[in-house]
């Protein structure tokens, strides 16, 4: 199913049903939100 935080496919091992598409890496560079890469 797809909704508004990921796509959800719930199974009896994985109760929360999200896949990576979901997770993202943020951080705060000068005081604004940006999409972390790679933190090297």
């Amino acid at each position: 199913m797809v909704g508004v935080h990921g796509v959800f496919n719930m199974s009896a091992k994985d109760h929360s049903g999200l896949d990576e598409r979901a997770r993202v890496l943020l951080r705060v560079k000068n005081g604004q939100w940006e999409f972390a890469q790679d933190l090297n």
